[in-house]
Order: structure tokens, then sequence, then C-alpha cells
């Protein structure tokens, strides 16, 4: 139920950015289908999660065409249609990991290794980067971000992903190696990095400091999100890949 609520709140802030450009998606609907989608999967109904998926596309463009005015179709339909993708698919995929790996010690274990792999690459990318960043990686978008920061951040985001291999091993059977780990971890730094960046250039877009305000001084939840929306995914299909 957290995850489906976070999903719908998430999509709602994804379409308060899109509005702020102009765009015109349906806000309800979007939001709806996030959360319906998370909630079917949490109680382990993918047909209906597809199905829920398809019926909030068709509502979407049938919700448009009663606009009764063919300006900005296309880009109001594109918000629509990318908060519930962006926001409400690529979340889902904590619920995939959690309930869909066919073990809870290997969904908890690969949960808490997107976390840690995607928080520890973001905290040594800002130390790192504070430290000895100078050169910016791509101000326009994030003025904050340098080079030297993000090598950093990639680095512990692999040293995150090897140390819960090692600790998880003291407990369990971890069902990938030592290089795995190490492969995993970079998938998870770069997916986080990206992702970060990908909300940043949404928040540059749309005008805004923040996605939302569900966290007063924080941010939104697309905000605490960023990273995670992308490496989770990576983390998921990574998993499937080990233990097929």
């Amino acid at each position: 139920m957290l995850i489906s609520a976070v999903a719908g709140i998430g999509t709602h802030e994804y379409f308060g950015m899109a509005r702020a450009r102009g765009y015109e998606p349906q806000v309800i609907v979007g939001p709806a289908v996030s959360f319906g989608l998370c909630l079917a999967l949490t109680f382990h109904r993918p047909t209906m999660a597809i199905g829920i998926l398809v019926l909030g596309v068709l509502m979407t463009m049938g919700l448009d065409l009663r606009r009764n005015d063919p300006e900005g179709a296309i880009g109001n339909l594109g918000a629509s249609l990318g908060g519930m993708i962006y926001v409400g698919v690529l979340l889902s995929h904590a619920i995939l990991i959690r309930s869909y790996l066919g073990n809870d010690k290997l969904g908890i274990l690969f949960m808490i290794t997107a976390l840690a792999g995607s928080m520890l690459c973001d905290t040594g990318a800002y130390f790192t980067g504070r430290a000895w960043g100078r050169r910016k990686l791509i101000p326009r978008i994030s003025p904050g971000k340098t080079v030297v920061g993000t090598v950093g951040g990639f680095f512990t985001g692999i040293v995150a992903v090897v140390l819960v291999k090692a600790i998880a091993g003291m407990f369990m059977t971890v069902p990938f190696g030592w290089g795995e780990a190490v492969l995993l971890g970079a998938l998870v730094s770069v997916a986080g990095i990206i992702g970060d960046l990908i909300v940043s250039m949404f928040k540059r877009d749309a005008g805004v400091k923040d996605s939302g305000k569900l966290f007063p001084g924080h941010g939104g939840a697309m905000d605490r999100l960023d990273a995670l929306l992308w490496a989770i995914p990576v983390t998921y299909y990574f998993a499937v890949w080990m233990i097929k």
C-alpha cells in the first residue's frame, strides 16, 4: 500500500511540473492508474495491473478528446502517459522485486541492494564533489554536480553493493558472486546518477526548485525517488537474470 500511495503522489507531482510548462495532463486518471497498477501487483494480480494501465491510456485519450480542442493534444497526452509510465511503471518494480522473485529473503536482499547502492552513490558523489569537484558535469541541468563527484559516487555505489553481499553472505546464500556484485554496483550507480539527472532536468524545464512539498524543506516524493526510479528496475532485471 505504501508504494502504491507513493506512486500516486509521485505521478501527481510529475503532473504538477508538466502543468508548470503549460501542459494539461489528466490529473485524476494518471495518479489513480499509478496507484492501481502498484496495488494490483501487491495482491499478485499482474494481468489486472496491465489492464489498469491499458484502461488508463484509453481513458486519457478519451478525456482528451472531450476537450474539443486539438491544440496541444500531443503534448497533453505525452504528459499524461509520461507520468503513468515514468513514475507508476518504474516504481512498480519495487513490488516486483519484493513479491515476484519467488523468495522473500531474495526480495529483501535485492531491495536493500538497490537502496544501498543508490543512496551511497548519491552520498559519495556529494562528499567527493564537495572536496575535489571543480568541473561541472551538466551545469544547465544540475549545477551542483561535478565530474569528480559523479566518479566518486560511481565507486562508492559499487562498494555499497559489495558490502551488502558480504554482510548478507553471513546469514544466507547470495545468488551472485563478487564479480556480479561489482557489475550490479556499477549498474545501480549509473542508473541512480541518470535518474537523478532526469528529475533535475524535469525541474529545470518546469522552473521549480522541488518536485513537490511532501517533505517540508526536502521537496517531494520524486525528489526522494529520483535515483531509485532507475535503480530499482535495473536491480530487478539483474536479479531475474541471475536467478534464472
